[in-house]
């Protein structure tokens, strides 16, 4: 019978459970250790490694002054953030400024102080408060009290000097230079933003962005927050100071822009004097009223007599923006071939200058 048939073929269809065999049980278990072998050989690879680096590295702080908790807290910094060379946090003071720079800046409520002196108390010992002149400043922190710092705000109309009286890892601590600037910052609050800039001796311009954390309001003593990252300025956008005095330039050359096509009865100019006042004046050039028309087409030097206020004798100048009708002509000059030294000079001089007042005659002069 076909039923017959089927209940014999039943068994062979039915799944059935059977017992590995040894030689199964065997190779799951060599696998099984394999694989436990090599987690566990890399877990121990990682840990010595952990181990020898902490020691270099407690080694290495030691030489440099850090106290045991000191070198503790470092090594906790550097495994909370991914580092393939935790060593640079002694070694670099950019790396320095990115890992516990960007930790102070989590830290600006009041009970995290004794942590923020901690990070101070480091950079100390390790040497990154100062920078030589030759390396650039990259955030605020490596800023040094006593400099000049020019604020400007929306509401007011220009720059006005502030000195830098404090610094720690929490906060730039200013004040105002002159008391009859207390009026331009009067409803100045917390949370307000402002813009800075600062003039590094030896070194050049920089600019930033920050915003104040807290203010004395019969003082005006503020605090500001740290900028993380602070640009380096070039000669175009250096501080622009408003001051007038006489000037005399000398025209050097026309520069033509036809070449032979040049009209013949065109005047050369060349070696005639042009007297003007400056309006405006900055390192990298100024802007002037002249009594004679000066083309675009022509390079200016200024007269080797022209030492005060400041001393531009004999600075060439191009003329970006000229003008050739009769007249008052607004000049728009560019120094050209300024040397590093006399540039950096140049702007001392204009910081001084807007920190001594007002007064032309109390510029400084050049030292040289």
């Amino acid at each position: 019978m076909p039923e017959d048939r089927l209940h014999e073929a039943l068994p062979f269809l039915r799944p059935r459970i059977e017992e590995p065999t040894t030689i199964v049980l065997f190779v799951f278990v060599v696998l099984c250790l394999g694989i436990a072998s090599l987690i566990g050989l890399y877990l121990w690879r990682q840990r010595r490694q952990r181990i020898e680096l902490e020691t270099r590295f407690s080694k290495v702080g030691t030489q440099k002054g850090l106290a045991p908790p000191q070198i503790l807290y470092l090594l906790q910094l550097a495994w909370t953030t991914p580092m393939k060379n935790p060593l640079l946090l002694l070694n670099s003071v950019y790396v320095f400024d990115k890992i516990a720079g960007g930790r102070a800046s989590e830290l600006l409520h009041a009970a995290h102080q004794d942590e923020l002196m901690e990070i101070g108390a480091i950079r100390i010992v390790l040497g990154f408060d100062r920078l030589a002149p030759d390396q650039p400043l990259r955030t605020t922190r490596q800023s040094e009290t006593g400099w000049t710092i020019m604020v400007w705000r929306d509401e007011t109309e220009t720059f006005y000097p502030w000195i830098l009286v404090d610094r720690d890892e929490r906060a730039l601590t200013i004040a105002p230079l002159f008391t009859a600037d207390h009026a331009h910052f009067s409803t100045l609050a917390c949370g307000d933003p402002l813009t800075a800039r600062i003039w590094r001796e030896q070194d050049t311009e920089y600019r930033f962005n920050t915003e104040v954390l807290s203010i004395e309001a019969k003082s005006l003593v503020s605090q500001l927050r740290h900028a993380e990252t602070i640009e380096r300025l070039q000669q175009r956008d250096f501080y622009r100071l408003d001051i007038q005095f006489d000037i005399t330039f000398v025209v050097e050359d026309g520069i033509s822009e036809e070449g032979e096509d040049a009209e013949e009865n065109q005047v050369d100019p060349t070696g005639q004097y042009i007297t003007g006042r400056v309006l405006n004046l900055s390192a990298g050039g100024l802007s002037a009223l002249t009594e004679q028309p000066v083309p675009s087409a022509h390079k200016l030097h200024i007269d080797p007599a022209c030492t005060q206020p400041f001393p531009l004798g004999g600075i060439q100048c191009e003329v970006m923006q000229g003008s050739g009708t009769s007249g008052s002509a607004p000049l728009q000059l560019r120094f050209e071939a300024l040397s590093p030294e006399r540039e950096r000079s140049l702007v001392q001089l204009i910081y001084q200058y807007q920190s001594n007042g007002p007064n032309p005659g109390d510029a400084p002069q050049d030292r040289e």
